[in-house]
């Protein structure tokens, strides 16, 4: 069996989600500045890295515009660091985002996070678009729990580090989430 990515932009996702009246929250998981050092050589990030986060800008800026709730979730400030200055800065001023300290690799485990999605509206599967390290770990097992939890999950392998790896990728991912390829929409052009 193949496991194929489902075709659409996270964007795109988004505006859908939103229009059908289920706005998403969106997590940022552990995108913070040991992530950056460990994915650069001599102080130079790896470039993979950097298209990284600049995909994961671009979904933050389009949520920031739609209003929608932000969490970044931070593990270990003192060992790791704070989120990423180049994703913060994006936030700064912005009234809907909140950080959530975390111990485990779980975003909801012996966190709060869980009782602030509730403090929106409450609704069954209300989806969580999920961007962050590590893809076979905390990003994961946060997907986990919040299937269990009745969440829908969204992500995409362009918001996730390490970079795309398929072997690094559970059938979890295809199976239990909205896994999207991310791509640019085709350009028609007439001849």
């Amino acid at each position: 069996m193949t496991s194929q990515l489902l075709p659409g932009r996270l964007e795109q996702v988004i505006d859908t989600l939103i229009q059908e009246s289920q706005p998403p929250s969106v997590l940022v998981i552990d995108m913070q500045e040991y992530v950056e050092r460990m994915h650069s050589t001599e102080g130079f990030p790896y470039p993979s890295f950097l298209r990284t986060v600049e995909r994961q800008g671009e979904v933050l800026y389009y949520a920031k515009k739609m209003e929608l709730p932000i969490f970044l979730v931070e593990f270990s400030k003192k060992t790791f660091g704070k989120t990423l200055p180049q994703l913060t800065a994006l936030l700064r001023g912005y009234r809907n985002k909140k950080i959530i300290s975390k111990r485990g690799s779980s975003a909801f485990y012996q966190t709060r996070l869980q009782s602030l999605l509730e403090e929106k509206p409450i609704r069954e599967k209300q989806p969580l678009v999920l961007m962050g390290f590590h893809i076979s770990d905390c990003v994961f097992r946060t997907a986990e729990d919040a299937h269990e939890r009745g969440h829908q999950v969204i992500t995409a392998p362009s918001v996730l580090l390490p970079p795309y790896a398929p072997e690094l990728i559970s059938p979890f991912y295809y199976k239990q989430c909205k896994f999207y390829d991310d791509c640019f929409p085709k350009l028609e052009v007439e001849s």
